[in-house]
């Protein structure tokens, strides 16, 4: 059936992305007893795209992806597909960094701002609470979002249409490989599934329709058969406006048949959550505003060539601004960064970093900021160090940042840092 929907869409348009946001399915009923709430969230990102201005006034599409559980191990930084072939990307802020976003109901909102955290173990000191603040302490990675809206841009997204319906255009990619009909043995699997689910059915309307003369429970059973594809997808629609509950178990059902295939195009305002409410975090706001919110950015006019480029701008702005704070906001600034690392949130130390090998260096420096900036870099290396991870972005520039305190005229800093820098280039060899 979706090869011969999608063989009409020989038409292509490259959109752009003009909101994206991960919307969260949560209702607290759910939980019953259990302390933890994540298990029993469901997260899927979802964008609106615009295309065809060139014909007139542009078309808006929503699409809504891949749909998993909103475990401990789903983030947003790495956050790039909706689905395979179909671009992620966040939306940007007035100084070029990554905005994410997540929506969720009114309900699940409010169970999060009044309930607290069921662990807060390495959160913050002191520790956050609701369950709402340590979303963010989780999820809040300033830097990431930072480095990835400086380094990338916005990507294309290619559509492909029926040239007679462009409203109702489709993720190129993802058309491609409807396109064409399956293989053999998927064919095969079909047909067995297909008798098995007729014999059930015409069994299940023998029990049902027995008081119909024999003529009309033919028709009666044969007719919802040929609405097949259309109550098929209309079906769990019409359960959500008599039971969510159901509702919710079958879209559960039909997702487990195809966890990373999934894809649901709609108007904007018909997407998932698309009338939310919004929770958001701007780089340098909230737990990180006494030490990144400082920092005034402007977005560059040209990209950087790469992650590491992008970080190392990033570094030099902050080094440069925290050289002209006079010595008392420098002395608050990196102890609130060790006492951001003593309670585990670190995710805007390293921009810092470079700032207090600096101050270290200056043999005119201020006695307090040297002193607030020895303990922070010694905080800093001390386990469990903030390692930079292959798989993030800014990867070697963050190696190198960290090597360069190897020349730090404190031994405790130095000698941590060689230790470190030695057992890394062993584990990559």
């Amino acid at each position: 059936i979706d090869a011969a929907h999608y063989s009409a869409f020989t038409a292509h348009a490259d959109a752009r992305i003009v909101a994206s946001w991960v919307a969260i399915e949560f209702d607290p009923a759910t939980m019953g007893t259990h302390p933890r709430w994540r298990p029993f969230a469901n997260a899927q990102p979802c964008e609106i795209v615009e295309y065809g201005s060139e014909w007139g006034a542009p078309l808006q599409r929503a699409f809504c992806g891949n749909r998993f559980v909103f475990n401990e191990s789903y983030t947003l930084h790495d956050l790039d597909t909706l689905a395979p072939q179909a671009p992620f990307a966040w939306m940007r802020d007035e100084r070029g960094f990554a905005l994410p976003q997540i929506r969720m109901s009114p309900k699940a909102r409010a169970w999060l701002a009044a309930n607290a955290p069921a662990d807060t173990f390495m959160m913050g000191d002191p520790p956050p609470k609701t369950e709402l603040e340590a979303l963010q302490v989780e999820l809040d990675r300033p830097l990431e979002y930072a480095v990835a809206g400086w380094s990338t841009p916005l990507p294309v997204f290619p559509l492909a249409f029926d040239p007679q319906d462009a409203a109702h255009a489709m993720p190129s990619g993802y058309v491609e490989t409807r396109r064409v009909p399956g293989p053999i043995g998927r064919w095969l699997l079909v047909l067995v599934m297909a008798g098995i689910g007729l014999l059930v059915w015409v069994e299940g309307m023998a029990v049902l329709l027995s008081g119909l003369p024999l003529p009309a429970a033919i028709l009666a059973g044969a007719l919802p058969l040929l609405a097949l594809p259309w109550w098929s997808e209309q079906f769990p629609r019409a359960i959500a406006r008599l039971s969510p509950q159901v509702a919710e178990i079958i879209n559960d059902m039909y997702a487990d048949f195809d966890r990373t295939g999934g894809m649901i195009a709609t108007e904007p305002r018909r997407a998932a959550l698309a009338n939310g409410e919004c929770v958001q975090w701007k780089v340098g706001e909230g737990i990180y505003a006494d030490t990144l919110g400082r920092i005034r950015f402007t977005a560059p006019t040209t990209l950087a060539v790469n992650a590491d480029a992008a970080l190392i701008s990033l570094v030099e702005e902050v080094s440069a601004q925290v050289r002209a704070f006079d010595a008392q906001t420098q002395t608050a600034v990196f102890k609130r960064l060790r006492d951001d690392k003593v309670a585990g949130l670190q995710r805007a130390g390293f921009a810092f970093v470079p700032a207090a090998r600096a101050v270290l260096l200056d043999a005119q420096g201020d006695p307090d900021v040297q002193r607030a900036a020895q303990r922070f870099l010694s905080e800093w290396v001390t386990q469990p160090i903030e390692q930079p991870d292959p798989h993030n972005r800014a990867y070697r520039e963050r190696v190198h940042i960290l090597a360069m305190l190897a020349d730090v005229p404190v031994p405790e800093i130095a000698n941590s840092v060689t230790v470190w820098v030695t057992q890394d280039a062993a584990d990559a060899h």
